[in-house]
């Protein structure tokens, strides 16, 4: 029997009726019509002259002559009204100001769903999907990053209100702020306590669950070699009882946990039984003394994943082996639970940096011990941290990106993502000037300008959206003592931003150091500057320059790569930060916060701390942005 005929436009192919067919292994024959306007509906021919006329028609076709009956169209009469309802939704996603409203509805349907029509993949789905993926407002609707994604905090055992301190929570939802990100809501693990509970003791009930008093080290010994607990074969009536005395805290029920049957055989060690429950008498952040026994990570995660209708779990790969038991729980779980679906784990490799601890407790031991101001200090490798130091989002987005879901774990070197932000940033960032304060050269121009003059210079000299600024000149500049010194008397050099100049011969030097005291020195603005070795730069010696502090740093960890048997803390860097005071151009009083520039022949920094005229004597703040090439840093050997 030859396979019926597909007609379509070409430039509108029926991606639906094509995905269908082929998971219902249904043969079909394509045949695109480049004639056909982009809106002619498709129509499936067959031999006895029959059509179907539309993608909803076709659809039902191939769901009933699938190879397995049920494989689409559900598996039961009700199911099977239900994709037939969602093949007509699907038809109402189209473009246009109804849109958004109708992928909303889809999508509060899905909340707490993993599929639209019963527990697997059928022709709802796919239709829906392909009318999304057909729709270009989809893909710019797709991209705002509201994806209905959850803030969850793991608050599920009472220590670890000591690690999602309020300063550290507060500084996450920051940060997802700050990238651009959005979440439905914030939910933590302690809300469900209830639902955990109840499946608890719906798994002990099943017999899956059984109460261990098991020595906690004779527990690890016979984990490790494979040898089931005596307390194994223990009755439901049993469990059930010391699982009673578990939340009633009583002398017996301290003494035992509640472990889950997985497979003490299994050569993947976490499938060997592991904790479910466990007592603990500490006070809880959120819910006080309410209960005395609380679920394990393993046992919540997979249950509250499924239960918030969570479709994908992103875990990094040195939790690989602990895959299979999420999913060995979870289906137990299932079991006793109706309608909890699945959760699909996808693996990635963790990404870090050398020179870097990423662990959150190594980073708030920093914190605690002073070496760094807070989460949001320029040396942290938090969002926060590396904004305040000058990063783009725009590089950091870019960075992420280009490093994929890989599962091969990798140093990266922090030159890549700052050479992004360089790139970025070097285009538009206006040109200032600073001299360092310390030993400062007055240079005197026995023919320079009477009075302080002022010109008119663009801020970027090839972006001159950057504006302007006024370049003070007078009869009396400053230098910094590197470029004096570096200066050989008689010497034609370049002043930037003005012209030539040649040093006189009689340049004074102080007794001790042997560092230059003050110069001479004569315009030659006819000069070419093409020719001259120096290219200077300089102030007008003037009272308005604001005061500039100029902060360099390096790494917090000395060592380029830190091993598991290594005590970070015989590697910190405890000079990682460097203060040069400067003295800037008039300009630089206008400067906000935040705002990026470079300063000449100093490399790019970020104002963290802005002149305020009530206070002109306190110095401005600038951290230095990194540029990507290798340079001395703060406390680490030179490069």
């Amino acid at each position: 029997m030859a396979a019926p005929v597909l007609a379509f436009p070409e430039k509108s192919p029926p991606l639906a009726v094509m995905a269908a067919a082929r998971l219902a292994g249904v043969a079909l024959e394509a045949k695109p019509d480049a004639k056909a306007a982009k809106d002619t509906p498709s129509t499936l021919k067959f031999a006895s002259g029959d059509e179907l006329v539309g993608v909803p028609s076709i659809l039902r076709y191939v769901g009933r002559v699938a190879q397995s009956k049920d494989a689409l169209y559900g598996s039961d009469p009700l199911s099977a009204c239900q994709v037939d309802q969602w093949l007509d939704i699907s038809q109402t996603l189209l473009p246009g100001a109804g849109f958004e409203a109708a992928a909303a509805s889809v999508n509060d349907f899905l909340s707490l769903r993993t599929f639209l029509a019963g527990y697997s993949l059928s022709l709802a789905d796919v239709a829906c999907w392909a009318q999304l993926q057909l729709t270009l407002q989809w893909d710019k609707l797709r991209r705002t990053g509201n994806f209905g994604h959850l803030a969850r905090w793991w608050a599920a055992w009472p220590a670890a209100g000591q690690l999602e301190k309020d300063e550290f929570v507060e500084n996450i939802i920051a940060d997802i702020g700050r990238l651009g990100l959005r979440y439905e809501r914030i939910t933590y693990t302690s809300d469900y306590f209830p639902q955990l509970k109840e499946c608890g003791e719906r798994l002990i009930r099943a017999g899956h669950l059984y109460a261990d008093d098991t020595p906690v080290e004779q527990m690890r010994e016979e984990r490790m070699v494979g040898t089931e607990s005596a307390r194994r074969g223990r009755s439901v009536e049993e469990n059930l009882r010391i699982w009673g005395e578990m939340f009633a805290a009583t002398e017996e029920g301290l003494k035992n946990c509640m472990r889950i049957k997985l497979d003490m055989s299994a050569a993947n060690k976490a499938l060997r039984d592991p904790v479910a429950f466990r007592c603990n008498l500490t006070h809880h952040w959120r819910t006080g003394h309410e209960y005395k026994c609380y679920p394990t990570y393993d046992f919540a995660c997979p249950f509250t994943d499924a239960l918030e209708g969570v479709t994908h779990a992103l875990r990094t790969s040195e939790y690989k082996d602990r895959e299979a038991q999420f999913y060995m729980i979870l289906k137990l779980q299932q079991g006793v639970w109706p309608g909890l679906p699945d959760v699909h784990i996808w693996d990635y490799a963790r990404l870090s940096f050398v020179y870097t601890v990423l662990s959150k407790r190594k980073l708030t031991w920093f914190v605690n011990n002073g070496l760094v101001e807070g989460w949001t200090d320029p040396r942290m490798p938090t969002v926060q941290g590396m904004l305040r130091r000058g990063l783009q989002l725009e590089a950091l987005r870019e960075f992420i990106l280009s490093q994929g879901a890989s599962k091969n774990v990798t140093y990266q070197e922090w030159d890549k993502i700052w050479s992004i932000n360089k790139r970025l940033i070097d285009p538009v960032c206006p040109r200032h000037t600073a001299v360092e304060t310390d030993c400062k050269v007055a240079v005197r121009l026995i023919n320079g300008p009477a009075e302080t003059e002022f010109v008119e210079m663009p801020r970027h000299a090839k972006y001159p959206a950057a504006g302007t600024k006024r370049q003070m000149r007078s009869s009396t500049l400053w230098l910094d003592q590197a470029d004096a010194q570096a200066v050989s008397d008689g010497e034609e050099v370049t002043l930037m931003g003005w012209g030539n100049c040649v040093f006189k011969a009689h340049t004074a030097y102080t007794a001790a150091g042997g560092k230059v005291s003050g110069i001479e020195a004569a315009l030659y603005l006819e000069g070419d500057f093409k020719k001259t070795r120096l290219k200077l730069t300089w102030l007008a010696q003037s009272a308005d320059c604001p005061k500039l502090k100029l902060q360099y740093f390096g790494y917090l960890v000395t060592k380029r790569r830190l091993e598991e048997e290594d005590n970070f803390e015989d590697w910190v860097n405890r000079s990682s930060m460097e203060v040069i005071e400067a003295v800037g151009d008039i300009n630089m009083r206008s400067l906000q916060q935040g705002e990026v520039i470079q300063l000449e022949r100093k490399g790019y920094f970020i104002v963290d701390r802005a002149f305020d005229p009530a206070t002109p004597n306190d110095a401005m703040v600038l951290l230095n942005i990194p540029d990507g090439r290798a340079k001395a840093m703060p406390g680490m050997p030179a490069p």
